[in-house]
């Protein structure tokens, strides 16, 4: 761990790094906490977080002291971690990042009219939030941002971007100002009735 870091702070040209975060262990790895105090101490590093792949290991992680922020997948096609992560970490005052907000890619397949998802499970919902979308005369990606946008849990949300044209559409969205909270509404209505219905998701 010392000498990634140390790797990193060359390849950046600095001497602190602001957020550490480890990249989907598997586990909790002991005595990791133990270092990175050393490396605050030293001021290689700000905060330290780990980026969790499930919600099974945010929330064993939520349990180690000394982790400053957290990274799970959330969006209006996962949202379990609203009820599951968000108020835990905000009792322990670890800062929540986001990501998956677009679905992992479902929802570009849908709005380019892709026929793979329709074989989809999660493609009656997707279509339930294109209608609303199309309702609020907005694009189903600005109302996936804005659902998350929605929680003041999140303090950071991360979105993909693979072109120029998605960095341009990204930060229009991020520009605009958040969408009628009556549509946000429609959207919790919408995965209420969802998540009753479907308990895998």
């Amino acid at each position: 761990l010392r000498k990634a870091i140390e790797s990193s702070l060359r390849r950046l040209d600095t001497d602190y790094i602001d957020v550490l975060q480890l990249h989907g262990p598997r586990q909790v790895v002991p005595g990791i906490i133990d270092e990175v105090d050393q490396l605050k101490a030293a001021g290689k590093i700000r905060r330290f977080g780990v980026g969790a792949e499930s919600l099974a290991s945010a929330k064993a992680w939520l349990q180690v002291a000394g982790v400053d922020t957290l990274q799970v997948p959330f969006g209006v096609l996962d949202p379990q971690a609203a009820t599951e992560i968000f108020p835990l970490a905000v009792e322990l005052g670890v800062d929540v990042w986001v990501r998956g907000v677009l679905g992992g890619g479902l929802l570009s397949l849908a709005d380019a009219g892709n026929e793979r998802v329709r074989s989809d499970d999660k493609f009656p919902l997707i279509q339930d939030l294109a209608m609303i979308a199309r309702r609020a005369d907005v694009s189903v990606f600005r109302l996936a941002v804005d659902f998350v946008r929605s929680f003041p849990e999140v303090s950071t949300v991360l979105i993909g971007i693979q072109s120029d044209r998605h960095l341009d559409d990204n930060l229009a969205i991020m520009d605009a100002p958040p969408i009628e909270q009556s549509v946000i509404d429609e959207v919790y209505e919408v995965l209420a009735r969802w998540v009753g219905d479907h308990e895998q998701l």
